[in-house]
């Protein structure tokens, strides 16, 4: 599965990891990487992750911290007739 970060997810993730930089710019890198090794193992496991009361929405903790990722499954597949997608 294909992960995909919302422009808000983006801009979330960027502001925690400069302002961990701030104060120490190993620990910012190695939060980096977590959340980069977390969305991978949701790519290939999405159902492994805990359900939320939202409906659609999971969440996985962030390997070695007590932060997690929310993240919600969509489902896109092509319309074969008429080319556009369908979700």
């Amino acid at each position: 599965m294909r992960v995909r970060y919302t422009d808000e997810g983006i801009a979330d993730v960027q502001q925690i990891l400069l302002c961990i930089a701030e104060r120490n710019t190993t620990a910012a890198e190695v939060v980096s990487i977590a959340i980069e090794r977390t969305a991978a193992r949701v790519g290939r496991c999405p159902y492994s992750a805990q359900a939320t009361d939202e409906p659609g929405v999971h969440m996985v903790p962030i390997g070695g911290f007590l932060e997690y990722v929310y993240f919600a499954l969509f489902q896109q597949c092509r319309n074969r007739w008429e080319g556009t997608p369908e979700y």
